[in-house]
């Protein structure tokens, strides 16, 4: 299944891969995430000890630390498209989206979901990782009151997908459009794997990659892959928050009839989406 949603047996378009701007933007992405992190670490000691270490973990310390990460990345995305105006047309190349394209796009990415998580609780496993950190957002968003959990879906679900989609499978996609489309779709989803850091997410997160690349190179726009994004992220969050008789496993793997589903659905998507044709993307040069 991987196989196909690499070979798209898409014709090359009428434009070159901007090497040396993907590099950049990969860079930057890494190195603001990590400086994002140093300031979430200092932000939330400096609030600490000045209320005398009485503050615990709560929605809003959730909630700060994910809207610094991704207002740093946002400004990523406005700074590389101000310095490199050759990506606007790539970026931005449509917004326009037929229903059925996007209800292919939801299908494949949710298709995708099961078999990503099991990949990442395996590979947790393999690499004896301790789930303690996904445990930690699990009780958050349990015990956070109607208001709280408002607000960390605002902030979890939808900035995740505006801000991620258009650094990925915008900013970064849209400098190797030119270049073979498996490539395209392994190294942005690569570096959007590694990007999480941790790495059972990371590998979770590069199968997802796969689909949210997918569904940008097939319909021409990031609308499908901002709302596949925003979807799955929101599906996620409501399991954890209303599966209150049986409190999720971090750990846990998906049973082998919802991975196989997933991979049946997937595939019939993908199928589904291939048929509809291509769109046209922008000819614009680069070096």
């Amino acid at each position: 299944m991987l196989k196909a949603i690499l070979d798209t047996n898409e014709p090359q378009v009428s434009m070159k891969p901007l090497w040396a701007i993907a590099a950049f933007a990969t860079s930057a992405a890494f190195v603001t995430s990590i400086f994002a992190q140093w300031l979430v670490l200092l932000f939330e000691q400096h609030i600490r000890a000045r209320s005398a270490g009485r503050i615990v973990d709560t929605p809003l310390t959730l909630c700060r630390g994910a809207l610094i990460v991704q207002l740093t990345l946002a400004a990523v995305v406005i700074l590389m498209l101000k310095r490199y105006p050759v990506l606007r047309p790539r970026v931005t190349a449509s917004l326009r989206l037929s229903l059925l394209s996007l209800i292919g796009s939801l299908g494949l990415v949710l298709g995708l979901a099961p078999i990503a998580n099991d990949l990442g609780v395996r590979f947790a496993e393999a690499l004896h990782q301790s789930p303690e950190n996904t445990a930690w957002v699990s009780q958050i968003v349990r015990n956070a009151n109607s208001g709280e959990f408002v607000l960390l879906a605002l902030v979890l679900t939808l900035a995740p997908a505006f801000v991620e989609e258009y650094l990925f499978r915008g900013v970064l996609t849209g400098a190797l459009l030119g270049a073979p489309t498996w490539l395209t779709l392994g190294l942005q989803a690569l570096a959007f794997g590694v990007f999480h850091v941790d790495p059972a997410q990371g590998m979770a997160t590069f199968i997802l990659g796969l689909g949210f690349g997918f569904v940008r190179l097939r319909t021409g726009t990031l609308t499908a892959a901002i709302v596949s994004h925003a979807t799955y992220n929101g599906i996620v969050l409501a399991s954890i928050r209303f599966a209150r008789h049986q409190a999720p496993d971090p750990s846990a793997h998906q049973s082998l009839s919802l991975v196989l589903g997933g991979a049946l659905l997937s595939t019939v998507c993908i199928v589904a989406l291939r048929r509809r044709g291509l769109p046209s993307e922008p000819a614009v040069g680069g070096s």
